[in-house]
C-alpha cells in the first residue's frame, strides 16, 4: 500500500510504479468516484474506445445494424432479468 501526500495546492502525486501498471501518461485523464457516505474515494483511469480494440475475438461473418440491435436487446434484458 502506498501513502499519499496532499501539497499546499490539493494535489498529490502518484508513484511510478502506480503510473508504470495503469500506463498513464501526461495528459492521462482519471475519474474519482466519491463512495456513499463521502468518507472515501476511487480513482479510475478513464478508457478509449481505442482501448478494446481487439478483446473480442474476430467475428466469422458481418452482422447487420438490426442484428446488432436485437442482441442488445436481449442481453439488456436477460440481464436485467437476472438481477431481481
Amino acid at each position: 500500500m502506498d501513502t499519499l501526500t496532499l501539497n499546499s495546492k490539493g494535489q498529490i502525486t502518484i508513484p511510478a510504479h502506480v503510473r508504470k501498471s495503469l500506463d498513464l501518461k501526461p495528459g492521462s485523464t482519471l475519474k474519482l468516484y466519491l463512495d456513499p457516505k463521502g468518507k472515501g474515494f476511487t480513482i479510475t483511469k478513464t478508457a478509449s474506445i481505442l482501448d478494446f480494440v481487439g478483446v473480442l475475438p474476430k467475428s466469422k461473418r458481418a452482422y447487420t445494424v438490426e442484428e446488432m440491435n436485437e442482441g442488445m436487446v436481449t442481453a439488456i434484458a436477460k440481464h436485467a432479468t437476472s438481477e431481481e
